[in-house]
């Protein structure tokens, strides 16, 4: 007769009251922008929300957050030198929000560093839970 086999152990997570929510900051130049994805993200959605108008105010600051929506603006460094900046600066992936959804305009905020692309006429919670 074969002895069976021993008990595998698992070591299970340490279990906390309660979880962090994701920390996510919208950098918008346009306040409205902000509003219209607080909106989408109401209820009971595991994000906290910051909103900072510009890639400087985010950084005088001192913003913290798990995951950047980064939608350019008029006062902005170009998208390649914005990125760069917003990964020394931000230890958090950082997601462009553009005008509409072009396969081109992805490829290359994708290119220059940002971990996606979404347009913001498509930002909602489900597509943006999803992606980050």
């Amino acid at each position: 007769m074969l002895d069976p086999a021993p008990e595998k152990k698992v070591n299970k997570p340490q279990e906390t009251p309660s979880r962090r929510p994701c920390r996510l900051l919208c950098l918008f130049s346009d306040y409205r922008d902000y509003l219209h994805i607080r909106s989408s993200h109401q209820g009971d959605s595991p994000m906290e929300l910051k909103w900072s108008a510009s890639i400087q105010d985010a950084l005088d600051q001192s913003a913290v957050a798990d995951v950047v929506l980064w939608q350019p603006g008029p006062g902005d460094p170009e998208m390649g030198a914005a990125l760069r900046i917003l990964s020394e600066h931000m230890d958090a992936p950082v997601i462009v929000v553009g005008p509409r959804n072009r396969e081109s305009a992805a490829r290359k905020a994708i290119r220059l560093g940002a971990a996606d692309y979404l347009a913001r006429t498509e930002v909602n919670r489900t597509l943006a839970c999803r992606t980050i």
